[in-house]
């Protein structure tokens, strides 16, 4: 949803909600701004009658957002639409990141994820063959 404010520049929103039992603290908070701080536009989270720098750690975390919070995230630039839409599928997915979802169900064979491109002998014996 696009919006017009003061200035007239027109800026891009939208609404959420939490759905991570523990809320956006900690951990979550600061994966949100390492996804907000790829971006130029400006971004803001809003929650009730406060308003927060997104690329702000003590910002997020001074917004005290639990489970099932009704957020809006606001960008102003140029990728601003970009930017909120990823920050909102983030809040939409639990906080897991695209990145880590890829890692979970992109082309990433099982046993990768897990050893890492070993064979599960060579992760238990490190290369040597049980004959030598």
């Amino acid at each position: 949803m696009a919006f017009g404010h003061k200035g007239g520049d027109v800026m891009y929103s939208k609404k959420t909600s939490i759905i991570n039992e523990a809320g956006l603290y900690g951990k979550s908070a600061t994966k949100f701004i390492q996804i907000a701080n790829n971006f130029k536009s400006t971004l803001f989270i809003e929650y009730e009658d406060k308003r927060a720098n997104a690329k702000s750690l003590l910002g997020i975390l001074s917004l005290a957002l639990p489970k099932d919070s009704s957020i809006t995230i606001t960008g102003n630039g140029v990728d601003e639409k970009e930017a909120v839409d990823k920050l909102v599928r983030f809040i939409e997915s639990g906080f897991v990141s695209e990145e880590e979802e890829e890692a979970i169900i992109g082309n990433v064979r099982p046993e990768e994820a897990i050893i890492g491109n070993v064979r599960p002998e060579e992760a238990i014996i490190g290369n040597v063959k049980p004959d030598e």
